[in-house]
């Protein structure tokens, strides 16, 4: 069952959405080399496959959402110590990790064509549109007081979002920007003119925007499908695709989460975040007293003597009363 939640879709998916698996294909005689050099926290896994001699290799797209093993290979060439660093990370996937851990509700990805002019315009684009998102955007109401709806260990919660330019001629980012090229539609894509790309969560691929796509309407409602209130926790009813990651997200929120709170000496600050005034439960008063005036303790010896007095006034009425008492008899 599918439950709904005030968490922003792009703080769930960082939560909680793990990166689907990689395979990459070795020949048989190579498969128990590379299960030990992938690390746990890549999401791939080595797969062997007879077709393959020597130090061929593919790289295959993760399960598909309606469960069936992909066919799409996204990278193919032959893995050796140099190749194994790129496939498995580049510096731009590891600036996406850092700034999605950040706390960026999304990054975008220009993977450059081959026009010059055309990629230095759509980045413009890019730009202005997610201007416009950030200073008009809200996050959802939340319940805090929910652990349901209540982010997990990272970042404080805000709305930003940044740009990325990938030239697929960098031989560092050659993994990369063949990952980031649609399984769906995987070599249908032209090369030639850039493409837009979403990334949130914790390397999920919302949306791939070509030449005929790009249009601040289309950044601007994608971005903006980010920050409302996560529909479902069930992933594979979202659009898109995940990258390969060798990033340890657990650690790095856990880390990041820790490092905010030692530095935070007042309640956080959430913008555009509001209660939900029939959520609030109210355990003794959180104001401030309305006078600053130092109240000094006041000694305890005159009220006890205030006390003695009293005692004595009344065992002296008591006395009369009862002397009064025996004279009438």
């Amino acid at each position: 069952m599918a439950l709904a939640c005030d968490i922003p879709v792009f703080r769930f998916a960082l939560d909680r959405w793990n990166g689907d698996l990689y395979q990459l294909h070795v020949a048989p005689q190579r498969l128990l080399d590379f299960k030990k050099r992938i690390p746990d926290s890549a999401n791939a896994e080595v797969v062997a496959d007879e077709k393959l001699v020597g130090d061929a290799a593919e790289l295959w797209f993760p399960t598909l959402p309606n469960g069936a093993v992909s066919k799409s290979v996204a990278w193919s060439e032959a893995i050796d110590e140099k190749t194994l660093p790129i496939l498995l990370n580049s510096p731009i996937r590891t600036e996406i990790v850092q700034r999605l851990c950040r706390g960026d509700s999304g990054v975008w990805v220009l993977l450059e064509g081959k026009d010059t002019a055309a990629n230095d315009g759509a980045a413009r684009l890019i730009s202005v549109a997610l201007r416009g998102v950030e200073k008009t955007a809200k996050l959802p109401v939340m319940t805090w007081n929910d652990p349901a709806s209540a982010p997990g260990p990272g970042p404080e919660l805000r709305i930003g979002f940044t740009m990325l330019r990938l030239d697929p001629a960098d031989a560092a980012e050659s993994a990369t920007a063949a990952m980031l090229v649609d399984p769906a539609n995987h070599g249908a894509a032209d090369p030639t003119q850039p493409t837009a790309l979403l990334i949130f969560g914790r390397g999920h691929v919302l949306v791939s925007l070509r030449k005929e796509q790009l249009a601040a309407a289309n950044i601007q409602s994608a971005s903006r499908f980010l920050l409302g209130a996560c529909s479902c926790e069930v992933k594979e009813e979202h659009p898109g695709w995940d990258l390969l990651m060798d990033a340890d997200w657990d650690a790095r929120l856990q880390l990041i989460d820790e490092q905010r709170k030692a530095t935070t000496t007042e309640p956080a600050v959430r913008p555009n975040v509001t209660l939900k005034p029939e959520s609030i439960e109210i355990h003794g008063s959180t104001s401030a007293p309305a006078s600053t005036e130092i109240l000094t303790p006041q000694p305890v010896w005159p009220k006890v003597g205030g006390v003695a007095l009293a005692l004595a006034a009344i065992a002296g009425i008591w006395l009369l009363f009862t002397r009064s008492k025996n004279t009438t008899r």
